[in-house]
């Protein structure tokens, strides 16, 4: 397991390091070397950077769906662009975690979540993780909870 998770994540640095260069100032300001594959040399980023910068490694013309969270630190929320395969494969991963849990017969699921008057901000990404979790039941109910 440690093998693959050191293969994907040199394949993943490379890959965001070739196709944003934001992220390619952040390694190059760390004098990171691309070609060093130890696990404890990859830089690890901060999620702050991603509430304060456009991290990005699609162009702008493919970005498909944008990922933000919730903000309850009253910061600015992260935001993950994702363009169509990668939010294919969001989904598909969703899937393949929560199977086992829920197991591979639909059932019907119960959503309770935050009324979207009280913060409009969130809406999209919950909103996103329901369609998500949608592919793995057979009906959704949703609740909307005034605090």
């Amino acid at each position: 397991k440690r093998e693959f998770f050191e293969r994907s994540i040199n394949s993943l640095t490379s890959h965001h390091y070739k196709n944003s260069k934001e992220y390619r100032k952040i390694l190059d300001f760390f004098n990171y070397n691309l070609k060093n594959k130890k696990l404890n040399k990859v830089p690890f980023l901060p999620a702050k950077l991603f509430k304060e910068f456009e991290l990005r490694s699609v162009s702008k013309k493919k970005v498909f769906k944008i990922l933000t969270s919730s903000g309850t630190t009253g910061a600015n929320p992260s935001r993950i662009h994702l363009d169509k395969k990668n939010a294919h494969n969001q989904v598909k991963t969703l899937k393949e975690i929560m199977t086992p849990i829920l197991g591979n017969k639909r059932l019907p699921m119960l959503i309770i979540d935050q009324n979207p008057k009280d913060k409009i901000a969130p809406v999209l990404i919950r909103f996103g993780a329901r369609a998500s979790l949608s592919q793995l039941d057979t009906d959704s109910f949703i609740r909307l909870w005034n605090k």
